[in-house]
């Protein structure tokens, strides 16, 4: 049974405002939770949001004080420039903690984005990159860490752990967030890594892939690994897909484990091993890829880690660039970018868990901006 998802507007009451309250005429908690309405209903820039403001200004009477009435588009421009992102992020992550299972090991895929069209060359302005972790069970936005570019990711990803609840859940990250710092935060955290292996950690990719051919040439015998297996049809296309988790053999002399051994990985446990083999329209391509683990040695659990992973381009990023149009969105003053680019993950979570209604995220959307009952049930108001 779903349980029921917590109002919003609660969590984000007691965020500090950045202006003179006492010259201030109208209240932050009112900007805030009309621009995130505004933005489930399809609103795509501050004059969207005013607009949509007072067409709907009867249904935000129902549950905010609106003491001067909707702000202009400039109001809500300037007051979300000014907010600080990491105000904002504290009140969404205690947010989405309360509507995580404490019943089931999560898959938290961290992976960074950039909002094309948010830079400005010109001023020397490079676009922002978000680094963002999705819970892959739940399907939830937990939150996001910004950064200049794509190779700062490396020191985004440990400041967004330290706000996650990682305890008992599988960290996932891309072969650039592969580095001992961040393995050893996921631990300290209480959680486990998978963690992609490619060319940039040369050697380490060298020595997994010899551990993988030198078991295949033994046909396994001694050593201790699992394995586990998909196939997928439809379309025209097949897919099989293997996973393997390896662990050292008892009485290894295998020059590769010794490399692993001296690479100081906290509670490295297993060699992850995947091969994928797809064939489309008669065509078949393999592909293998490798991974450092430190979960049991069980290959279904790897399947379920690496699978969640990938999905974050199409639950969350594809999301974000082709239904919330976000590579189009030019705020480029203050922490507008930052903030906005938060409000669309709130209607994202706020819509894919609202389960009275089917259909697309898109289609839902536009039913929340006609039909106010709808709104109100997905941002769990109740009037």
């Amino acid at each position: 049974m779903e349980k029921d998802i917590p109002s919003v507007m609660s969590y984000f009451e007691t965020i500090d405002d950045p202006r003179v309250v006492e010259r201030s005429n109208h209240r932050l908690i009112d900007i805030i939770s009309i621009v995130i309405c505004a933005v489930i209903g399809n609103a795509e820039g501050w004059r969207d949001v005013e607009a949509y403001g007072r067409e709907k200004e009867s249904l935000f009477r129902r549950f905010l004080e609106l003491p001067n009435g909707i702000p202009s588009h400039d109001t809500f421009r300037r007051v979300m420039s000014l907010v600080r992102p990491e105000a904002m992020q504290t009140c969404f992550v205690a947010w989405t903690r309360s509507l995580m299972s404490r019943d089931r090991r999560e898959v938290i895929a961290i992976d960074g984005k950039t909002a094309r069209r948010s830079g400005s060359p010109g001023k020397g302005q490079s676009p922002l990159h978000l680094v963002s972790a999705w819970a892959s069970h739940a399907g939830l936005v937990l939150g996001q860490e910004a950064c200049d570019e794509k190779s700062n990711e490396i020191t985004a990803i440990p400041k967004l752990l330290d706000v996650l609840d990682l305890k008992g859940n599988i960290v996932t990250v891309d072969a650039l967030g592969t580095q001992k710092e961040i393995a050893k935060k996921v631990r300290r955290g209480g959680g486990d890594y998978v963690f992609a292996l490619k060319g940039n950690h040369k050697n380490l990719h060298k020595a997994a892939q010899s551990l993988f051919k030198r078991a295949k040439q033994r046909r396994w015998r001694g050593i201790k690994y699992d394995w586990y297996e998909i196939v997928e049809t439809g379309h025209g296309r097949k897919e099989r897909r293997k996973y393997w988790t390896i662990q050292e053999r008892p009485a290894s002399e295998d020059i590769a484990w010794y490399f692993f051994k001296t690479e100081p990985w906290i509670d490295l446990n297993v060699i992850g091993v995947v091969e994928s083999e797809r064939t489309l329209h008669g065509e078949t391509t393999k592909e293998t890829r490798y991974y450092l683990s430190s979960i049991e040695n069980d290959a279904e659990v790897l399947a379920k880690a690496v699978r969640g992973h990938w999905g974050v381009e199409n639950n969350l990023h594809w999301m974000l660039d082709v239904v919330f149009r976000e590579d189009d969105d030019r705020n480029r003053t203050g922490y507008a970018q930052d903030n906005l680019s938060l409000m669309r993950k709130i209607a994202l979570n706020l819509i894919k868990h609202e389960k009275t209604q089917q259909g697309s995220i898109k289609g839902r959307r536009k039913l929340a901006g006609w039909s106010e009952d709808y709104m109100l049930k997905v941002l769990g108001v109740k009037v």
